[in-house]
């Protein structure tokens, strides 16, 4: 009888050794899972860092760049006016001012990028698409709605011929708002 009893016994142990095992191993798994999850958002911080370094570098390259094209300039512009006059040292300007505008446009940082296309950063801003906050660009806006009265009365009074200046549609200023997180843009 007594071995009898002992059997129960053994398996109920086997059973709570198994139960502290499977235990064991749940929390071992939520721990790598956690482990996982701080490398990934540390490997996230380190590539946002040398991104924004490169940003930086690029941005000091460009001034150097454009410091030296302004170097050259005023060596060119001292010379053409010495030789040719004023008048073709100021179409010289002119060019100059468009080449380095261009310049910007195509060789500008992706934060000059959207600073011009979307407006400034606004942290208090949540998405409504995504519930993204700190990443919502805003501009102030002039949006085309409607038709004008006044200006369709004005347009009959003087026979049509305003129509041709200041058209007919009705502007409301408002604001564009752009997420960065999931790309959409809106206008409230």
């Amino acid at each position: 009888m007594s071995q009898n009893s002992n059997k129960p016994i053994e398996s109920e142990q086997e059973i709570e050794r198994k139960r502290l095992f499977d235990d064991a191993m749940i929390k071992l798994e939520e721990n790598a899972l956690r482990l996982q999850q701080y490398r990934d958002q540390q490997a996230e911080q380190v590539n946002t860092e040398i991104k924004r370094e490169s940003n930086e570098l690029i941005t000091v390259y460009m001034i150097l760049l454009l410091l030296l094209l302004l170097i050259a300039f005023i060596g060119i512009a001292i010379y053409v006016i010495s030789s040719y006059g004023i008048v073709v040292a100021l179409l010289g300007i002119f060019a100059f001012t468009i080449v380095g505008g261009l310049f910007i446009a195509i060789f500008g940082t992706p934060e000059e990028k959207a600073q011009t296309a979307f407006g400034s950063l606004n942290p208090l801003m949540n998405c409504p698409h995504c519930n993204a906050s700190g990443n919502i660009r805003t501009k102030p806006i002039t949006v085309k709605k409607g038709i004008s009265g006044g200006k369709a009365t004005a347009g009959l009074l003087t026979g049509g011929i305003s129509l041709l200046a200041v058209g007919l549609s009705r502007e409301e200023k408002s604001t564009q708002a752009h997420c960065q997180k999931c790309n959409n843009t809106w206008q409230f």
